[in-house]
């Protein structure tokens, strides 16, 4: 008998922290549709997570100050941001940080990214 593991790989860069089996299923076919679900659902929650990070860091006024209120104004970002981020940088740096961070800031709460991109994996299991 065959059936078919869904495999969802733990790996931080280079590192394998390990695995679990997901779901089986008795066809391949059935064991790639789940994987398949999963990173289109990845990739519909994400946009949304993007889309929402953009409208939310466009909606930021820009201070029109000297280099010392710059500074200061940066403080509120500067878990996200380097130190010496330029105006003209900001809102893309900004935007690029809060995709991919968990961040606390004052009226933010982007939608969650659920599914899989790709530590998915379909293995075959002869018993």
């Amino acid at each position: 008998m065959t059936i078919f593991a869904v495999i969802r790989v733990r790996q931080c860069c280079e590192d394998v922290e390990g695995c679990d089996c997901v779901m089986t299923y008795p066809t391949e076919q059935e064991a790639q549709d789940y994987v398949q679900k999963e990173k289109d659902e990845w990739a519909t929650t994400w946009n949304k997570k993007r889309e929402y990070v953009e409208a939310f860091v466009e909606n930021i006024k820009l201070p029109d100050t000297d280099y010392k209120g710059w500074l200061e104004f940066l403080e509120t970002y500067k878990d996200y941001l380097g130190r010496y981020t330029f105006p003209k940088d900001f809102k893309k740096e900004l935007t690029s940080s809060l995709i991919r961070r968990e961040a606390k800031l004052e009226g933010f709460s982007p939608p969650a990214v659920t599914g899989s991109f790709n530590n998915l994996f379909v293995v075959e299991i002869r018993t």
